[in-house]
């Protein structure tokens, strides 16, 4: 479906299921309840909103400033889902901005202000921090999710990409 769908899986039986989203997919995100599936459509500028257990499907805009959302990560409670905005890609413009999605509401809350080609995003395991990488900048922004704010920036090395965040008492094995 030329990178313009989602498949459904379903394990006990092995069913695939294509989903078509209308808009190029590049990244999916699942709420840690299970409810929903979250898809960025980079060409149209939204987020779909997929409800697992009855399969509805919700567009949620973003903002006219949007060049084109990539990776998006939701938080441990499944209330907040955070959306890297790329640009770049199309011939658009770099972005510097990550949208918040208010997820049971649906709606764009908050643009937060971030490094050059915002790209990579994760949330700390206890929701209280989410990290950015911002691929030109060479940094990764950490947001505080209370105020919605960044709240450092870090220098890293060339071009990051893709961020996982590893959590574990006691330190490394």
């Amino acid at each position: 479906m030329d990178g313009k769908s989602m498949s459904v899986i379903t394990i006990a039986d092995g069913k695939v299921t294509d989903i078509p989203l209308g808009g190029i997919a590049p990244q999916v995100a699942v709420t840690r309840d299970d409810k929903f599936v979250f898809v960025s459509l980079y060409d149209t500028k939204e987020v779909i909103q997929y409800d697992l257990k009855n399969g509805q499907i919700i567009r949620i805009p973003l903002p006219g400033t949007a060049q084109g959302p990539i990776q998006l990560y939701a938080t441990p409670d499944s209330k907040l889902l955070y959306v890297a905005d790329q640009g770049e890609l199309l011939g658009r413009p770099v972005s510097n901005e990550v949208y918040v999605i208010d997820i049971p509401n649906a709606k764009v809350i908050s643009t937060i202000k971030v490094g050059k080609k915002a790209h990579g995003v994760v949330v700390s395991n206890d929701g209280k921090s989410v990290f950015v990488t911002n691929t030109i900048d060479n940094t990764v922004s950490v947001i505080d999710v209370a105020s919605q704010k960044v709240i450092h920036t870090i220098p890293v090395g060339k071009g990051p990409n893709g961020i996982s965040y590893w959590f574990e008492t006691g330190g490394m094995p």
